[in-house]
């Protein structure tokens, strides 16, 4: 699944890599991707925005003062979703003042097809106002959901920055099915969608393949149906 989302990324982006942990667990997947010739990351487990921030000044510091984070359980997430946030954020006069902008199912992007672009300086300024919490679960979240952190308005705030929801052309919308891989169901599902869309376009399927793909799609066939009602930001 990762190597086909690396494969998936790299159509249009020179500079991909895995972020994944130094735990044992993750030691067969590393050896993978090295018979794989994929690039990787080795960080903390559980300090997710800690793992970012080290991946950042490791290997992209000098590339650019931004990074794009794709979801390791997302493996259908937009390509275009990706660009039109670059577009839409590149034609701002404040885009020096924006931690993160992220495409988002709320707005009707699919589930699992969202994206976040941060700014590397605005996002290591939070993780370390994360680390000051004294509150012990929410610091958890906060280090291993990366997202939630930047909603928290004092932090932002107290920061000087802000988050903005990126725009989603309608005709790319559909908030009525989840790509992201959760369940077991999810990754029937999305191996059967993957299937579909490399056999009839390859690795550079576009965004509407995918709406047409999901349009044309059998409804006994959704059967992770249900398993995410609740899912909010």
């Amino acid at each position: 699944m990762i190597e086909f989302q690396y494969h998936r990324v790299r159509t249009c982006f020179e500079h991909v890599i895995v972020a994944t942990s130094t735990d044992k667990s993750d030691d067969e997947m590393c050896l993978y991707l090295a018979q794989k010739n994929i690039s990787f990351f080795r960080g903390s487990l559980n300090n997710v925005m800690g793992r970012l921030v080290d991946c950042y000044e490791s290997k992209f510091s000098k590339i650019s003062p931004w990074f794009v984070r794709v979801g390791g359980d997302d493996p259908l997430v937009s390509i275009e979703g990706i660009q039109w946030l670059i577009r839409e954020i590149s034609g701002r006069d404040d885009k020096e003042d924006i931690a993160m902008m992220y495409s988002s199912y709320d707005a009707g992007m699919i589930y699992g097809c969202a994206v976040e672009i941060f700014n590397a300086k605005h996002f290591k300024n939070v993780k370390e106002r994360v680390e000051k919490i004294e509150d012990r679960e929410l610091k958890r979240i906060y280090r291993e959901h990366t997202k939630p952190a930047f909603h928290n308005r004092k932090i932002i705030s107290e920061l000087g920055c802000k988050v903005i929801k990126g725009s989603i052309p309608k005709e790319a919308k559909n908030d009525k099915i989840s790509l992201s891989i959760d369940y077991p169901q999810d990754f029937l599902l999305c191996s059967y969608i993957a299937h579909q869309l490399v056999n009839e376009k390859g690795l550079e399927y576009t965004h509407k393949d995918l709406i047409n793909i999901l349009q044309g799609l059998n409804q006994h066939l959704l059967i992770n149906s249900g398993l995410h009602d609740g899912f909010g930001e």
